[in-house]
């Protein structure tokens, strides 16, 4: 388990790599951003364990979603849009110019960060998809293990899309769109019209985009 102490400097960093990049990362703007070198080289050794321990932050941060709700007894599809919310919430940062330019630097780090990210990603989808069988709101011939390598296909690609990179980004659309698209692909017409009515719902509360 993470350093819970070491937690604010990380957030702080990886929203400093969201507004500037990289190549944004002087002293100066460092400076203005409220983030102390001094404060920097006292927890990381390098730049590469600094990296190191912001992606694993991130996918502590993205699991702690389901430890936290449990959803046990959830309706698959309100499980979706309150996993949906929570990552619109706190992952807004995530922007694919960053994380390639992580890749590049550090191609080791990132890929073992993507497979332990995809293997529990996948993990939750075929449950998710197994659970919305269950409870007849999702299509009955799916099979779940097919069915999340088709939308894990989508999401990569919307998320590699160049469309959505620099200012033209925006995590929001790409959830929005990841959600429809899932929805499409598992819900029986029971699903839809219940999607439809709580995401309604979600958006009247705030909750939705």
């Amino acid at each position: 388990m993470m350093d819970q102490n070491i937690i604010p400097l990380l957030t702080k960093a990886r929203s400093f790599l969201a507004k500037y990049g990289l190549e944004g990362v002087k002293l100066k703007t460092l400076n203005e951003e409220g983030i102390s070198m001094k404060e920097m080289v006292e927890n990381f050794n390098s730049p590469k364990e600094l990296v190191t321990t912001i992606l694993q932050y991130e996918r502590e941060h993205f699991e702690d979603i389901f430890k936290r709700y449990n959803f046990k007894g959830y309706n698959a599809i309100d499980v979706l849009l309150l996993v949906c919310k929570e990552i619109n919430d706190n992952f807004f940062y995530i922007n694919p110019d960053i994380t390639q330019s992580l890749n590049g630097l550090y191609p080791d780090i990132y890929k073992a960060h993507t497979n332990q990210r995809e293997q529990f990603s996948r993990e939750k989808m075929i449950l998710n998809i197994n659970n919305g069988i269950k409870q007849g709101i999702y299509k009955e011939d799916l099979s779940p293990e097919e069915t999340t390598n088709e939308i894990w296909s989508i999401l990569e690609t919307f998320y590699k899309n160049e469309s959505l990179t620099g200012e033209n980004f925006s995590f929001t659309t790409v959830m929005e769109k990841l959600l429809n698209s899932y929805i499409k692909t598992v819900a029986n017409k029971d699903g839809l019209n219940y999607y439809k009515n709580r995401k309604q719902l979600y958006s009247v509360l705030g909750f939705g985009w």
